[in-house]
């Protein structure tokens, strides 16, 4: 089954309630680019969009891009020892088989807690000049580290993208590799980030302690910038990575991070850099976890010693790093070979051929001869003294007699303390040592020749490699300004096109305007007809339309009786009264009429108008409010012939004007296209000069890189040669090393035999 893109979640995603089958994220909206676009983290593993949902609650929604079989096993597993283990470092998440809708069909998602926090690299880069807080966070690290360890929990992929700082603490993301005991014997689905993992990382190990190397890693990072900045800045830290990469553990050799680390001020990171450098020849299963014991110590000597005493026996899975004198030691040869060989690890000496015995060893030789010896020598100088002291003699003869003995007998002694097998022995071995020392000094020198050849060869390549870049860059150069002075003429040439066109328009605009300007009075003289008929039409129709309702109105009001309509305060007598004055109709009642009857107070007369006026407004409301079809036609018809022949005139001058301007505008698109062929052929000739000079640059650069090529397969042929004599030499130091390890091994063990010593037990002292 294929797998959704990420544009294919992009287009899902943009319709929560449609995508989503969980209720929370079915009414969440996702966080959007300045597009209006849902904004998606994308990895080798899935794409990350941030959801948002009430109340104010955030979600990660994780989307796979690839398939594994038993994601939901894995996830359920993690799920259910993280519930039984808590640790604070961890995001609550549910895994969701049915989870969002692409293409018609439901695929998993998985549904984490939006943790806002600095990824760990940005977090180092803000605090570089705060080393406490490094130290504080590479603490907490350590922490964290063996916390997990102890609850059985490996993350897989401890690197800068996957650990967040918030609020000063650590917290984990992206499980996907994680391991717990319930997948023992699982492969793993991913590797880790290679600039945190030992090389021999593979699928097939999955492991608790697979975190053990890169959390090492984190840690002397943190600890080496807290004490030395300026490694972010020289290592180009922050470039996915802290400031160790894969190289520096695939060759830790020529890494120059680490030779940095190993002869900084501090240290704890010399130390760390060395441990690094030792868990690379060590199996992968054999790196040590990270405990506070272990981060205190860093790389005692005893510590790793009692670590690697205790480490299963298996056969490493790493070549051991080749042992070699590094490159700063001191060039003198009068210093002693000890102090400027790098002793082998404390687990290789005990491993070394030919171990001697750890007990002391005696003198060999049977020193009841010497013994004798000195006793009758003490005997006869006793005598002779006796002798002289009873016959009173001069103590010179005695005195000379017994400086005889005593150097005869010293030299006796000697005689003896030399012919010892193990003095003999000792005495060999401090030979051999001397010529081992010799011979070292001699192969630190042919290394060093190496590594001047190395040198020589490489400042050649780079020499050689400069000249041709100077000359490629040069070509650029002169490539840049035959361009230039092309796309000048290109551009004068042009610009004259354009200068013409614009005077084209110019003339164009200049003639049609005075083709309109001469039926602009015409056009505008009908114009004014055509609205003031317009305008006397419509006043007809209202005056016409004024006098059909005034007229109903009259009509109306003539037909309402007063004997008939109900008027408060109006009886039959103030109707006859009315009647006799000639007001009978509504039409009949104004106020001076009024006043003339016998009996119309104000209050009747009010009554009565007010009477009238409800009347009158009846009839407003009855009345026609617009003119019949027949009067409509009546008046159209009126002014339709007028009309009709000023529209002939205003048609007949518009139709001359356009024909003018369009005679007018044809004319000059002629002109016009005739410039736009010649501006295509400047064009071309433009273009066909450029591709010229960018095959002779293309031909130029080409035999360039061929030059540049042939440097680098003679500097990659002489570094050949240089790698197997340098092999030469590295092995021969190494077998040196050994050589000599076990002659000052052998010496340790004689180094009781001296001679003040062989006198104490011929006196038997």
């Amino acid at each position: 089954m294929s797998w959704p893109t990420p544009q294919e979640y992009n287009e899902a995603i943009q319709n929560p309630r449609t995508a989503f089958a969980d209720p929370e994220l079915k009414h969440g909206q996702p966080v959007l680019t300045p597009l209006g676009l849902p904004r998606p983290i994308t990895g080798g593993f899935a794409s990350v969009y941030q959801i948002v949902t009430a109340p104010q609650r955030t979600y990660a929604v994780r989307c796979f891009l690839r398939e594994f079989g038993d994601y939901q096993e894995r996830y359920a597993a993690i799920s259910a020892h993280l519930a039984a283990n808590p640790l604070p470092y961890m995001v609550n998440f549910a895994f969701l088989p049915q989870g969002i809708l692409v293409g018609g069909r439901w695929l998993p998602i998985l549904k984490m807690e939006w943790i806002d926090g600095e990824s760990l690299h940005t977090y180092v880069e803000r605090n570089l000049h705060q080393p406490q807080k490094l130290l504080d966070l590479a603490d907490k690290w350590v922490e964290m580290a063996q916390k997990l360890n102890e609850s059985g929990i490996a993350h897989g992929d401890l690197q800068h993208g996957n650990v967040l700082v918030v609020q000063d603490r650590l917290r984990l993301i992206d499980y996907d590799g994680m391991y717990v005991r319930s997948l023992d014997g699982k492969q793993s689905h991913e590797i880790g980030h290679r600039n945190y993992q030992h090389p021999a990382r593979s699928e097939s190990y999955f492991a608790p302690d697979m975190d053990n190397f890169s959390a090492w890693v984190v840690y002397t990072s943190l600890t080496a910038l807290a004490a030395e900045p300026r490694l972010w800045r020289d290592f180009q830290g922050g470039d996915e990575c802290l400031i160790l990469r894969r190289e520096d553990f695939d060759k830790p050799h020529n890494s120059a991070v680490l030779r940095r680390l190993a002869q900084g001020p501090d240290k704890q990171v010399r130390d760390l850099a060395d441990m690094i450098e030792k868990m690379l020849t060590l199996p992968l299963d054999q790196a040590p976890p990270m405990t506070r014991a272990a981060a205190r110590t860093a790389i005692n000597a005893d510590w790793w010693q009692d670590h690697r005493n205790g480490a299963p026996a298996s056969k490493s899975r790493v070549a051991p790093r080749t042992l070699r004198q590094p490159a700063t030691a001191p060039a003198t040869v009068a210093a002693p070979v000890a102090a400027t060989i790098p002793a082998p690890p404390a687990w290789l000496a005990d491993h070394l051929p030919g171990s001697v015995s750890t007990g002391p060893i005696d003198f060999g030789a049977n020193l009841r001869q010497p013994r004798m010896l000195l006793s009758g020598a003490v005997l006869l100088v006793a005598a002779v003294w006796s002798l002289a002291i009873g016959a009173g003699v001069s103590v010179t003869a005695p005195a000379a007699l017994t400086l005889v003995t005593l150097l005869a007998m010293t030299g006796a002694l000697l005689g003896g303390y030399s012919r010892d097998p193990n003095v003999a022995q000792r005495w060999r071995a401090q030979d051999g040592l001397r010529r081992t020392q010799r011979r070292l000094r001699t192969a630190h020198r042919r290394m060093r020749s190496v590594e001047t050849d190395s040198e020589r060869i490489d400042g050649e390549r780079r020499r050689r490699e400069e000249r041709i870049d100077r000359q490629a860059s040069q070509l650029r150069l002169d490539e840049q300004r035959e361009l230039q002075r092309l796309n000048a003429r290109l551009q004068a040439r042009l610009a004259q096109l354009v200068q013409r066109e614009q005077e084209l328009r110019q003339r164009e605009q200049t003639e049609v305007s005075a083709a309109e300007q001469r039926y602009a009075g015409q056009i505008t003289a009908r114009d004014t007809q055509l609205r003031q008929l317009s305008q006397a039409e419509s006043a007809e129709k209202a005056a016409t339309l004024a006098r059909r309702q005034q007229q109903f109105i009259n009509s109306f009001l003539d037909r309402q009786l007063i004997a008939e309509a109900s008027i408060h305060g109006i009886g039959e007598a103030t109707v006859q009264r009315l009647h006799a004055k000639g007001i009978r109709r509504a039409t009949d009642l104004e106020l001076q009429r009024l006043a003339g009857v016998s009996g119309i107070g104000e209050g009747r007369a009010q009554a009565l108008i007010e009477w009238r006026l409800q009347v009158e407004q009846q009839a407003q409301r009855a009345a026609p409010q617009r003119l019949s079809v027949i009067e409509e036609a009546l008046i159209h018809a009126k002014f339709f012939g007028r009309r009709m022949g000023v529209e002939r005139d205003l048609t007949r001058a518009r139709q001359q004007q356009e024909r003018e301007v369009v005679e007018i505008r044809r004319r000059y698109a002629d002109r016009r296209q005739a410039q736009g062929g010649r501006k295509q052929e400047i064009h071309a000739a433009h273009q066909g000069s450029v591709d010229a000079l960018h095959r002779q640059t293309v031909q130029k650069e080409q035999k360039l890189q061929r030059a540049r090529q042939l440097a680098r397969q003679d500097a990659d042929a002489q570094r050949q040669r240089l790698r197997q004599r340098q092999s030469e030499v590295e092995h021969e130091q190494d077998r040196l090393v050994i050589e000599l390890r076990q002659y000052e091994r052998t010496l340790a063990l004689f180094e009781h035999l001296s001679f003040g010593r062989y006198l104490r037990r011929v006196v038997n002292l």
